[in-house]
């Protein structure tokens, strides 16, 4: 297990190649938390927590900052996007 005692917060996690990260993350032993505005509680992976975390929202992004102070959770891989209607 390449990632056994490492922290992972993956944005975009709720489906796509955030949600196969966090899987695989898992798998190899990291402690994942997966970020999602559409499924924050939602089915992930064994090994996954879900959190609430809106990308394009600074107050979210706070909590992030606190989160990995608490956590000292040094991955973080964003797979996020913001999409704007023109």
């Amino acid at each position: 297990m390449r990632l056994e005692r490492k922290v992972a917060l993956v944005t975009g996690a709720s489906r796509g190649i955030g949600f196969a990260v966090s899987e695989l993350f898992a798998r190899e032993g990291a402690t994942v938390y997966a970020g999602s505005t559409s499924n924050p509680s939602g089915v992930f992976p064994t090994g996954v927590t879900g959190v609430e975390l809106d990308v394009s929202k600074e107050e979210h992004w706070k909590r992030v900052v606190t989160f990995n102070r608490l956590k000292n959770a040094p991955n973080l891989l964003g797979t996020a996007d913001i999409v704007r209607d023109a």
